[in-house]
């Protein structure tokens, strides 16, 4: 697929070009008072009594630097609250001569931390890694000053009763994948969640914090934590919107968005101010304008006196007045002076069609991948506009949508799945016009691609091809689950598949609060609470020509296709793994929901082009179906089942409501115990000292929980 983005969204006037602010326009809010200490639920950042929240505001530049430290006075807090601010993100820089890891950083941040608490302000104390210095972005180079300065200050911050203190473990990190970064955020965590259990942390995530949808696709197990878990992300909008955005707005239906910086301008921070693109950014962090339908909380870079074009002020040993903003400041300033200056970006998805899973009278549901959402991209889909896929002969083509003469330009090449069909009029290419690598598929049966389908797939009239696929990449697909479980998946594809990449799917816009996250597990694993969740997994090539659903090769052999020819080879294979039931999916509540489907790189690794696919999900190959913590217990009062005393030292009681199955779990996933109870029951297996979780499943539900032995 390719294209940029294109995010459609009617703005709302933000507040009158020539429009005074007074201080009593925010200053006297008081919203550490109102809103408590910050929760999760669900993923959505929200006040202590469960209200979902917005948190905005400015990053500063390094708080060791001269030309920020005269902005951090007690006018400068100040100004920030008046201007309509509820956070400030304090930027503690790593590299530093002027004694960056002790009392000279810890003072300041201190100080700092009093003076935003006064004005019951939000904080976000950010441990802020750079490239400068021989860092090179790799926070593992700082790894034991980051867990002296969360330790030293996440104690403080706890011993002297503020609870209005969030912490970013990590700046843009640079050069790392997502699995070293979870390694380093796991060495982090405990620390923090010792010093300050219960506070809110926010992640850093691959690539300069510009690909979240990696951490989307295997986040920390958050049970492992009493701490909520955000994913940071950053955008420069006169960069980003056509990579970046889409990455975000698809990862938001798997995981807490966090957008601790971003910018007007170009992501070094300089240029011209783009401003229609900060618009169009600002209405992705409202509900409707991501797939996760999130309030997403943001800081704007940057508050100090620097020269160049991102910074806000112009002298702050001046009044704070409007006459003494930088451009940026001033767009912000309306911004943030407006309250909620933007309409929400309305749902303007249409279905192509409706997948019911399973079918009607049957145990099985088809995902065909050509039925995406109709709308624009960035709203139905998002498609990159690679050159990866684009050939200076085959941007020719694009003009030959009648038939006629090839003319057009490469940035028109926009279905390439239809051009490459070979059909000089492309308009009887199937969604032709939609700006997705889709077409019609050659698969099934003797290559019978014009036949009337019969649902399951196995005439290609039923399926189509998806093909030219790169990071990045999502589409959205409306879906009726028809009975809530867990299902096995299987894939239709073909032996020219490329198995580099990954494929993510997860529930976005779903129709009950929390319906939202990762829905993809093991099999071997579907029960285990400590066990990660998978986001995403590799397709496998079918090994053969001319295979039934069941694998059995038909009588013709490689009838299906030309064995020199992998793209011919159609075939069902196994999805996730070599068996071919060892890949489930989730489905947690029945109705219409939407299906999110991401296209991610593998490491460094791009997918390349999976070539051609579709699923297949079967209900009646589980024998012992069983939901997961969460599925039937959010409609049941579990409130009775609960563990005591926690922490514990050695003995503790489980209370189950009744008869229950309590299982006990350790951090590594084993199971430690398990027993079928008739009522509260006292554990006595002096585990050692740990992390532990504690499953009950009753007649009401399932409840986790977490559990620490001393």
């Amino acid at each position: 697929m390719k294209k940029s983005l294109l995010i459609t969204a009617a703005l709302c006037s933000t507040m009158a070009a020539n429009a005074e602010l007074s201080e009593t326009d925010f200053y006297n809010n008081n919203y550490t008072q109102e809103w408590g200490r910050l929760k999760l639920v669900g993923n959505q950042l929200s006040s202590e009594s469960g209200k979902p929240i917005q948190l905005k505001g400015w990053s500063t530049f390094s708080i060791n630097y001269d030309e920020v430290v005269n902005c951090l006075k007690q006018d400068g807090f100040n100004a920030m609250k008046m201007w309509g601010a509820n956070i400030v993100r304090l930027a503690c820089y790593a590299e530093n001569s002027k004694g960056t890891y002790g009392e000279y950083q810890d003072n300041a941040i201190r100080k700092y931390i009093k003076m935003a608490s006064d004005l019951n302000m939000y904080v976000l104390l950010d441990w802020h890694i750079l490239e400068a210095d021989g860092g090179k972005g790799n926070p593992n180079n700082y790894l034991n000053e980051a867990k002296g300065f969360f330790e030293r200050n996440c104690t403080w911050v706890k011993e002297n009763g503020f609870t209005n203190v969030l912490y970013e473990i990590c700046n843009e990190p640079r050069g790392l994948s997502w699995n070293e970064l979870k390694e380093y955020s796991n060495q982090i965590l405990p620390i923090i969640e010792k010093a300050d259990p219960g506070a809110m942390v926010v992640i850093p995530t691959p690539e300069w914090d510009q690909n979240p949808q990696e951490a989307a696709n295997a986040p920390i197990n958050k049970m492992l934590y009493n701490l909520g878990l955000l994913y940071s992300t950053h955008v420069y909008t006169c960069s980003h919107m056509g990579d970046v955005v889409p990455r975000m707005v698809g990862a938001s239906a798997s995981i807490p968005i966090f957008v601790s910086e971003w910018g007007a301008v170009r992501f070094d921070g300089d240029g011209n101010l783009c401003t229609d693109a900060a618009n169009q950014f600002l209405s992705c962090m409202q509900p409707n304008g991501n797939n996760g339908a999130q309030l997403i909380s943001w800081c704007y870079w940057a508050w100090g006196e620097k020269n160049e074009t991102s910074n806000t002020i112009k002298n702050c040993s001046q009044p704070y007045t409007l006459d003494n903003l930088r451009p940026s400041g001033e767009y912000i300033v309306k911004i943030l002076g407006g309250g909620e200056p933007w309409c929400c970006l309305p749902d303007t998805t249409v279905p192509f069609a409706i997948q019911e899973i399973p079918m009607l009278g049957e145990n099985y549901g088809t995902l065909n991948v050509g039925w995406f959402e109709r709308g624009e991209d960035g709203i139905a889909y998002h498609d990159n506009n690679s050159s990866a896929y684009v050939d200076p002969e085959d941007k020719e083509m694009s003009g030959k949508k009648t038939g006629e003469e090839a003319k057009g330009t490469e940035a028109e090449c926009c279905n390439m799945g239809a051009i490459y069909s070979g059909k000089e009029d492309l308009t009887e290419c199937f969604r032709f016009d939609d700006c997705v690598d889709v077409s019609h598929s050659t698969a099934g049966l003797g290559a019978n691609w014009a036949a009337p389908g019969d649902g399951f797939g196995t005439v290609g009239a039923d399926l189509h091809n998806l093909c030219m696929t790169e990071a990045g990449e999502w589409m959205l697909f409306d879906i009726d689950i028809k009975k809530a479980g867990y299902y096995t998946v299987h894939c239709l594809t073909n032996s020219g598949t490329s198995s580099a990449g990954s494929i993510g799917m997860s529930i976005a816009r779903g129709n009950k609060p929390g319906q939202n996250g990762n829905i993809i597990r093991s099999w071997a694993d579907r029960n285990d609470p400590l066990a990660d969740p998978w986001g995403s997994f590799q397709l496998s090539p079918t090994p053969k020509c001319g295979l039934y659903p069941d694998g059995a090769q038909d009588e013709n052999g490689a009838a299906n296709g030309d064995p020199t020819k992998p793209y011919t080879c159609w075939g069902w294979t196994a999805c996730g793994g070599v068996d071919a039931n060892d890949l489930t999916v989730l489905f947690k509540y029945e109705g219409r929901q939407k299906l999110f489907l991401s296209i991610t790189p593998d490491g460094t690794k791009t997918p390349g082009d999976f070539s051609n696919f579709m699923f297949t999900f079967k209900s009646a190959e589980i024998p012992d179906f069983e939901l997961l913590d969460g599925v039937e217990a959010y409609a049941a009062d579990m409130t009775a089942v609960a563990i005591y005393p926690n922490p514990a030292e050695n003995d503790f009681t489980v209370t189950t409501d009744g008869a229950a199955n309590v299982s006990i779990f350790n951090t590594a996933g084993t199971k430690v115990y398990n027993q079928n109870v008739e009522g509260d029951v006292v554990v006595n297996n002096n585990f050692p000292a740990g992390i532990y979780s504690v499953r009950v499943s009753n007649s009401k539900g399932v409840k986790t929980m977490k559990l620490v032995i001393k």
